[in-house]
Protein backbone atom coordinates (compact mmCIF):
# COMPACT_ATOMS: atom_id res chain seq x y z
CA UNK A 1 0.00 0.00 0.00
CA UNK A 2 1.35 3.65 -0.38
CA UNK A 3 1.13 6.56 2.03
CA UNK A 4 -0.94 9.18 0.06
CA UNK A 5 -1.55 12.69 1.00
CA UNK A 6 -4.42 14.40 2.30
CA UNK A 7 -5.69 17.33 0.20
CA UNK A 8 -4.06 19.96 2.83
CA UNK A 9 -0.66 18.57 1.69
CA UNK A 10 -1.76 17.49 -1.58
CA UNK A 11 -2.41 21.37 -2.01
CA UNK A 12 0.84 22.29 -0.59
CA UNK A 13 2.87 20.02 -2.72
CA UNK A 14 1.12 21.27 -5.74
CA UNK A 15 2.36 24.77 -5.20
CA UNK A 16 5.65 23.94 -4.17
CA UNK A 17 6.12 22.06 -7.10
CA UNK A 18 5.04 24.72 -9.42
CA UNK A 19 5.82 27.46 -7.50
CA UNK A 20 2.34 29.14 -7.64
CA UNK A 21 0.38 29.86 -4.86
CA UNK A 22 -3.24 28.83 -5.17
CA UNK A 23 -5.72 31.70 -4.99
CA UNK A 24 -9.21 31.52 -3.89
CA UNK A 25 -10.50 31.58 -7.50
CA UNK A 26 -8.32 28.03 -8.54
CA UNK A 27 -9.29 26.33 -5.36
CA UNK A 28 -12.01 24.50 -6.93
CA UNK A 29 -10.08 23.10 -9.54
CA UNK A 30 -6.98 22.12 -7.57
CA UNK A 31 -9.13 20.69 -4.84
CA UNK A 32 -10.73 18.72 -7.90
CA UNK A 33 -7.58 17.75 -9.38
CA UNK A 34 -6.07 16.62 -6.07
CA UNK A 35 -9.13 14.10 -5.77
CA UNK A 36 -7.71 12.61 -9.53
CA UNK A 37 -4.54 12.32 -8.60
CA UNK A 38 -6.03 10.89 -5.07
CA UNK A 39 -2.84 12.19 -3.16
CA UNK A 40 -0.05 10.33 -4.60
CA UNK A 41 3.16 12.37 -4.21
CA UNK A 42 4.41 11.25 -7.72
CA UNK A 43 1.69 12.39 -9.86
CA UNK A 44 1.23 15.83 -7.50
CA UNK A 45 5.00 16.34 -7.88
CA UNK A 46 4.98 15.87 -12.06
CA UNK A 47 1.45 17.65 -12.17
CA UNK A 48 3.38 20.83 -10.31
CA UNK A 49 6.06 20.37 -12.41
CA UNK A 50 4.27 20.40 -15.94
CA UNK A 51 2.59 23.62 -14.26
CA UNK A 52 5.64 25.13 -13.82
CA UNK A 53 7.18 24.18 -16.87
CA UNK A 54 4.94 25.67 -19.01
CA UNK A 55 3.34 28.63 -16.87
CA UNK A 56 -0.32 26.88 -16.93
CA UNK A 57 -3.50 27.79 -14.79
CA UNK A 58 -4.43 25.03 -12.55
CA UNK A 59 -7.55 25.62 -14.43
CA UNK A 60 -5.95 24.48 -17.74
CA UNK A 61 -3.99 21.75 -16.52
CA UNK A 62 -6.97 19.75 -14.93
CA UNK A 63 -8.79 20.05 -18.67
CA UNK A 64 -6.08 18.41 -20.05
CA UNK A 65 -5.94 15.93 -17.09
CA UNK A 66 -9.72 14.64 -18.11
CA UNK A 67 -9.29 15.00 -22.17
CA UNK A 68 -5.97 12.78 -21.46
CA UNK A 69 -7.92 10.38 -19.01
CA UNK A 70 -6.45 6.59 -19.46
CA UNK A 71 -7.78 3.92 -17.75
CA UNK A 72 -5.17 1.94 -16.07
CA UNK A 73 -4.64 0.20 -12.21
CA UNK A 74 -5.47 3.15 -9.76
CA UNK A 75 -1.92 4.73 -9.11
CA UNK A 76 -0.73 3.38 -12.57
CA UNK A 77 -3.50 5.33 -13.61
CA UNK A 78 -2.61 9.15 -12.51
CA UNK A 79 0.82 8.43 -13.47
CA UNK A 80 -0.17 7.57 -16.80
CA UNK A 81 -2.24 10.86 -17.05
CA UNK A 82 0.49 13.04 -16.02
CA UNK A 83 2.73 11.47 -18.21
CA UNK A 84 0.37 11.25 -21.45
CA UNK A 85 0.04 15.27 -20.47
CA UNK A 86 3.83 15.83 -21.02
CA UNK A 87 3.99 13.79 -23.86
CA UNK A 88 4.46 16.21 -26.27
CA UNK A 89 7.29 18.05 -24.55
CA UNK A 90 9.25 15.05 -24.44
CA UNK A 91 8.44 13.93 -28.25
CA UNK A 92 9.74 17.61 -29.05
CA UNK A 93 13.16 17.01 -27.32
CA UNK A 94 14.25 13.34 -28.92
CA UNK A 95 17.12 12.75 -26.78
CA UNK A 96 14.93 13.16 -23.69
CA UNK A 97 12.66 9.92 -24.77
CA UNK A 98 15.77 8.00 -25.23
CA UNK A 99 17.15 8.98 -21.83
CA UNK A 100 13.89 7.73 -20.37
CA UNK A 101 13.78 4.51 -22.52
CA UNK A 102 17.47 3.55 -20.99
CA UNK A 103 16.12 4.62 -17.65
CA UNK A 104 13.46 2.61 -17.99
CA UNK A 105 14.43 -0.73 -20.08
CA UNK A 106 17.57 -0.87 -18.28
CA UNK A 107 18.56 -1.62 -14.76
CA UNK A 108 17.46 -0.03 -11.42
CA UNK A 109 21.04 1.56 -11.00
CA UNK A 110 21.80 5.01 -11.87
CA UNK A 111 23.32 5.26 -15.23
CA UNK A 112 25.75 8.43 -15.17
CA UNK A 113 26.71 11.06 -18.03
CA UNK A 114 29.85 9.18 -19.77
CA UNK A 115 27.60 6.01 -20.08
CA UNK A 116 24.09 7.62 -21.65
CA UNK A 117 26.83 9.05 -24.21
CA UNK A 118 28.24 6.10 -25.01
CA UNK A 119 24.89 3.80 -25.08
CA UNK A 120 23.50 6.74 -27.78
CA UNK A 121 26.65 7.31 -29.26
CA UNK A 122 26.78 11.39 -28.84
CA UNK A 123 28.57 13.82 -26.89
CA UNK A 124 27.69 15.40 -23.24
CA UNK A 125 26.77 18.73 -24.60
CA UNK A 126 24.29 16.71 -26.67
CA UNK A 127 22.31 15.86 -23.38
CA UNK A 128 22.33 18.57 -21.36
CA UNK A 129 19.49 20.04 -22.53
CA UNK A 130 17.30 17.16 -22.04
CA UNK A 131 18.18 16.10 -18.72
CA UNK A 132 17.58 19.24 -17.86
CA UNK A 133 14.07 19.33 -18.87
CA UNK A 134 13.67 15.46 -17.79
CA UNK A 135 14.51 16.72 -13.89
CA UNK A 136 12.16 20.18 -13.89
CA UNK A 137 9.62 17.81 -15.14
CA UNK A 138 9.99 15.68 -12.45
CA UNK A 139 10.48 12.03 -14.55
CA UNK A 140 14.69 11.96 -13.96
CA UNK A 141 16.27 11.92 -10.38
CA UNK A 142 20.15 13.16 -10.32
CA UNK A 143 22.42 12.17 -7.53
CA UNK A 144 25.86 11.88 -7.13
CA UNK A 145 26.24 8.29 -8.90
CA UNK A 146 24.25 9.49 -12.04
CA UNK A 147 20.23 9.51 -12.82
CA UNK A 148 17.46 7.68 -12.69
CA UNK A 149 13.98 7.08 -12.96
CA UNK A 150 10.76 6.23 -10.52
CA UNK A 151 9.91 2.86 -10.29
CA UNK A 152 6.58 3.77 -10.29
CA UNK A 153 6.83 5.80 -13.43
CA UNK A 154 9.28 3.15 -14.85
CA UNK A 155 7.02 0.82 -15.15
CA UNK A 156 4.17 3.10 -16.92
CA UNK A 157 6.70 4.04 -19.07
CA UNK A 158 7.00 0.87 -19.96
CA UNK A 159 3.23 0.38 -20.76
CA UNK A 160 3.05 3.08 -23.15
CA UNK A 161 6.53 3.17 -24.73
CA UNK A 162 7.97 0.57 -27.00
CA UNK A 163 11.51 0.28 -28.00
CA UNK A 164 11.92 0.32 -31.49
CA UNK A 165 14.25 -3.12 -32.62
CA UNK A 166 16.54 -0.39 -34.23
CA UNK A 167 17.39 1.29 -31.19
CA UNK A 168 17.77 -1.87 -29.18
CA UNK A 169 20.61 -2.72 -32.05
CA UNK A 170 22.26 0.45 -31.85
CA UNK A 171 22.44 0.72 -27.99
CA UNK A 172 23.45 -2.39 -27.59
CA UNK A 173 26.40 -2.15 -30.51
CA UNK A 174 27.15 1.16 -28.69
CA UNK A 175 27.41 -0.67 -25.41
CA UNK A 176 29.86 -3.72 -26.46
CA UNK A 177 31.80 -1.16 -28.07
CA UNK A 178 31.83 0.74 -24.51
CA UNK A 179 33.14 -2.41 -22.98
CA UNK A 180 35.67 -3.43 -25.01
CA UNK A 181 37.69 -0.18 -25.12
CA UNK A 182 37.52 -0.27 -21.27
CA UNK A 183 37.60 -4.35 -20.15
CA UNK A 184 41.34 -4.69 -20.62
CA UNK A 185 42.09 -2.34 -17.37
CA UNK A 186 41.51 -2.63 -14.11
CA UNK A 187 40.54 0.95 -12.71
CA UNK A 188 37.80 0.73 -15.14
CA UNK A 189 36.31 -1.96 -12.64
CA UNK A 190 33.69 0.36 -11.19
CA UNK A 191 32.52 1.27 -14.89
CA UNK A 192 32.83 -2.28 -16.07
CA UNK A 193 30.21 -3.41 -13.41
CA UNK A 194 27.91 -0.53 -13.98
CA UNK A 195 27.85 -1.55 -17.78
CA UNK A 196 27.36 -5.12 -17.53
CA UNK A 197 24.62 -3.81 -14.70
CA UNK A 198 23.02 -2.26 -18.15
CA UNK A 199 23.63 -5.14 -19.87
CA UNK A 200 21.89 -7.69 -18.36
CA UNK A 201 18.35 -6.30 -18.74
CA UNK A 202 18.98 -5.31 -22.10
CA UNK A 203 20.47 -8.63 -23.52
CA UNK A 204 16.81 -9.57 -23.15
CA UNK A 205 15.15 -7.32 -25.82
CA UNK A 206 17.93 -8.21 -28.28
CA UNK A 207 16.87 -10.93 -31.13
CA UNK A 208 20.93 -10.47 -32.60
CA UNK A 209 22.62 -14.01 -31.02
CA UNK A 210 25.96 -12.27 -31.70
CA UNK A 211 26.04 -9.10 -30.10
CA UNK A 212 23.71 -10.56 -27.67
CA UNK A 213 26.71 -13.65 -27.26
CA UNK A 214 29.31 -10.56 -26.58
CA UNK A 215 28.03 -8.67 -24.43
CA UNK A 216 27.13 -12.20 -21.83
CA UNK A 217 30.38 -12.90 -22.73
CA UNK A 218 31.74 -9.58 -21.51
CA UNK A 219 30.16 -10.05 -17.93
CA UNK A 220 33.53 -12.45 -17.48
CA UNK A 221 35.89 -9.78 -16.97
CA UNK A 222 33.98 -9.15 -14.05
CA UNK A 223 35.01 -12.74 -12.28
CA UNK A 224 38.34 -12.51 -14.26
CA UNK A 225 39.29 -9.41 -12.03
CA UNK A 226 37.78 -10.89 -8.96
CA UNK A 227 39.80 -13.96 -9.15
CA UNK A 228 36.17 -16.10 -10.02
CA UNK A 229 38.06 -17.92 -13.18
CA UNK A 230 35.28 -21.28 -13.35
CA UNK A 231 33.01 -19.00 -13.47
CA UNK A 232 34.34 -16.66 -15.92
CA UNK A 233 34.89 -19.78 -18.02
CA UNK A 234 31.09 -20.93 -17.76
CA UNK A 235 29.76 -17.54 -19.02
CA UNK A 236 31.91 -17.44 -22.29
CA UNK A 237 30.77 -20.99 -22.49
CA UNK A 238 27.39 -19.82 -22.78
CA UNK A 239 28.38 -16.97 -24.93
CA UNK A 240 30.04 -19.41 -27.39
CA UNK A 241 26.86 -21.69 -27.56
CA UNK A 242 24.80 -18.89 -28.63
CA UNK A 243 27.34 -17.36 -31.23
CA UNK A 244 26.04 -17.62 -34.81
CA UNK A 245 28.72 -16.01 -37.18
CA UNK A 246 31.73 -17.66 -37.01
CA UNK A 247 33.79 -15.03 -39.05
CA UNK A 248 32.56 -12.24 -36.75
CA UNK A 249 34.84 -9.56 -34.62
CA UNK A 250 32.14 -11.00 -31.81
CA UNK A 251 33.44 -14.86 -31.97
CA UNK A 252 37.43 -13.60 -32.05
CA UNK A 253 36.46 -11.75 -29.18
CA UNK A 254 34.54 -14.88 -27.34
CA UNK A 255 37.68 -17.03 -28.67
Amino acid sequence: PLETLIFKNSKKLLEIESGKIVSQSELAFVKELCEKLDGLPLALEMAGAYVKYLDLSWEKYLKLYNEHSIKLLKHENNIANTLTISHKAIEETERLKQILNLLSYGANEPIDDELITKLLSCDEIDIIEAIQIGIKLKYIKKSSQGYTIHRLLKEVWKTQEKLAQTFIDDVAKNLSNYIYEIKDEFLNLPKLEKANLFSEQWVDYLANNDTKAILIAYKAYLDFYKGDFDNGIKIVNRAHNIVEKKDSKEYAEIL
